[in-house]
């Protein structure tokens, strides 16, 4: 293709262009194709850019100009070089995006999309990964369109065309080594099949969604929309809940569990969910919604106190979704050994473990630890994770463990054994610390009955027994 056409009208465009003339620019180049005159690959570009230039920087009403200039943008794509078609992306992104934000007729914004997507993607079939990596830069453009066609076709309810545009997509970044971003598109296409009441097989795809992103609330909000029955959406939106956020991203959450928070009678715990939403919507100046305005009038919220933290409520209903989710994965039962509460970690031994180094046998972290107390049992479903080392994956559940719990704790009574003038002393093998000692102002030969936890003795490095002094 000649970078111009013969058209004299061809060189005035071009200096327009270069003038940051873009409408007269644009009105010219629009004529010649009025015309059925071709343009050449210059004249194309310039053209796209006036897209832009015009619909961004003057903030243009003439909307089906915009679009049928975008239109023509497909054709260009398919008659660019490989390697030049990444510089179209920001281009014809925005022309789009102008068209979303004025509202414009969402089916021929989707049309579009669509044309764009079906060349982009004969630029993708059949190619290999050019050692300059051109193929993965027109990959990630078309990987750019399918993100936003399918969201536009899930946002109009065409779930079947979504799940298409989301299975070629796939298809095409399953060819390259260089892309990880499979699992939204898995995403999305569960998304669909909710829409179509497909509900299992969307749980099968999001469960694996969730065990890769199980510390992201999203993903278990995703989850609890698959299922149908109260409980397993309340326990999925609970869970979602306990991960950290901010609370300008957990809104929507919470207005999804407060239906359920008042199904289950725990108006004080669904009370202050709509405190919590209306304190960030009033922060951000954001719209209240009708819904959460009438839950306000409603006699129940008048009538009781909201919580002061929810998160007791959420570990009570959120058991379930791990449950569900790690359905093939069998307990094991842990006992945690030491705890961080500024850092939010514990270490824990696995019941059968032994230690001959003092060593944990895992640390859990963030919202796994804030559940647990040192020196009890519980528990926990464990995983091979990316460095091939078991973690933990579910919430631990405290557990009646006699057995593994004797093996660490153990009741003390008996008298106290201090050696002259030393600050330390024991009740048989158990150490006292000269702070223990002082605390309860003991002397040799006093009495005392208590509780005595073992734990690694670095300087002898060995297990001993030490009074528990918690």
């Amino acid at each position: 293709m000649a970078p111009y056409n013969n058209d004299p009208r061809s060189k005035v465009a071009a200096d327009f262009y270069k003038e940051k003339k873009y409408q007269e620019a644009y009105d010219l180049y629009y004529a010649m194709k009025n015309e059925q005159v071709e343009l050449g690959l210059w004249d194309n570009r310039y053209l796209a850019w006036c897209i832009y230039r015009i619909g961004i920087e003057n903030n243009t009403s003439d909307l089906d100009k915009v679009y049928r200039s975008a239109l023509y943008i497909p054709k260009l794509i398919e008659q660019e070089a490989n390697d030049k078609v990444d510089c179209y992306s920001f281009t014809i992104l925005q022309a789009c995006k102008i068209l979303q934000e004025k509202n414009y007729d969402k089916n021929k914004i989707v049309n579009l999309y669509g044309l764009i997507n079906s060349a982009l993607l004969s630029k993708v079939a059949g190619s290999s990964e050019a050692k300059d990596g051109s193929t993965v830069v027109y990959l990630s453009v078309f990987e750019k369109y399918c993100s936003e066609y399918s969201k536009l076709l899930l946002e109009i309810g065409k779930y079947d065309n979504c799940f298409l545009v989301c299975e070629k997509a796939l298809s095409a970044l399953n060819s390259y080594t260089n892309t990880d971003n499979e699992l939204w598109f898995h995403r999305r296409k569960a998304m669909c099949l909710i829409g179509l009441k497909h509900f299992e097989e969307a749980q099968k795809i999001l469960a694996q969604v969730v065990k890769e992103k199980k510390s992201q609330f999203w993903a278990w909000e995703d989850l609890g929309d698959a299922y149908t029955l109260i409980e397993d959406k309340m326990a999925f939106y609970c869970r979602g809940l306990l991960c950290k956020s901010k609370d300008e991203y957990l809104v929507g959450l919470r207005e999804k569990v407060i239906p359920y928070f008042i199904w289950a009678t725990e108006y004080s715990a669904a009370k202050y969910e709509i405190n919590q939403i209306v304190a960030v919507r009033e922060k951000n100046e954001w719209k209240i919604s009708q819904k959460v305005k009438d839950w306000q009038l409603e006699r129940w919220y008048a009538k009781n106190n909201s919580s002061t933290d929810n998160t007791p409520i959420y570990k009570k209903y959120s058991a379930k979704a791990d449950a569900l989710v790690y359905s093939d994965i069998k307990a094991s039962s842990i006992i945690v050994i030491w705890k961080d509460s500024r850092k939010q970690i514990a270490g824990y031994l696995v019941e059968g473990s032994v230690s001959s180094d003092g060593s944990s046998d895992g640390v859990l972290k963030g919202e796994f630890a804030d559940v647990v107390v040192p020196y009890s049992t519980y528990s926990v479903k464990l995983a091979k994770n990316k460095t091939g080392q078991s973690s933990p994956v579910t919430l631990p559940l405290a557990i009646d463990n006699t057995s593994l719990l004797n093996q660490y704790v153990r009741p003390i009574n008996g008298k106290v054994r201090i050696n002259g003038d030393n600050k330390f002393g024991f009740i048989e093998d158990c150490f006292l610390s000269p702070a223990f000692i002082e605390k309860y102002s003991l002397k040799n030969g006093d009495h005392y009955e208590g509780k005595s936890i073992k734990t690694w003795n670095k300087k002898k490095n060995e297990w001993s027994w030490v009074v528990d002094e918690t």
